[in-house]
């Protein structure tokens, strides 16, 4: 995804995942870095605790089946995937509670239209509980 960069600097490899925004959250983005609680539009704001990142409200889901293909598609190879496990249940929420719209689906064409593949994630919102969750 297009990113502003020095948002996704301050991530780094920081895992995502929610956390309080009163008492643990250390910085907010949105066009620009704070240290305290936006007072309007919080949704809009992406946070971070200083080891762990939560997108933006609406950016959730999307983030979410990104993450489901990266570890579906490429899993197998030479990537090492311990850093998603700690992750599955918040982003199998955020899958949930984000449905892939009509705007990701787009982008999923169009990218597509230019690597060949879809990510099945968003076409099939019923993956993510089929091949994660067999438990």
């Amino acid at each position: 995804f297009p990113t502003n960069s020095r948002i996704n600097s301050s991530r780094g490899n920081d895992r995502f995942d929610e956390f309080d925004d009163d008492t643990e959250t250390e910085k907010w983005w949105r066009e620009s870095d704070q240290t305290h609680k936006p007072t309007a539009d919080i949704d809009e704001y992406s946070e971070t605790d200083g080891e762990r990142f939560e997108p933006r409200e609406a950016h959730k889901g999307d983030a979410a089946r990104a993450m489901f293909y990266l570890y579906a598609i490429h899993g197998h190879q030479d990537l090492t995937t311990i850093w998603f496990e700690p992750q599955i249940d918040v982003l199998v929420k955020w899958h949930a509670d984000d449905p892939a719209d009509d705007a990701e689906r787009s982008r999923n064409a169009k990218v597509a239209a230019i690597q060949g593949n879809l990510n099945p994630f968003i076409e099939d919102h019923t993956l993510v509980e089929r091949i994660l969750r067999q438990d």
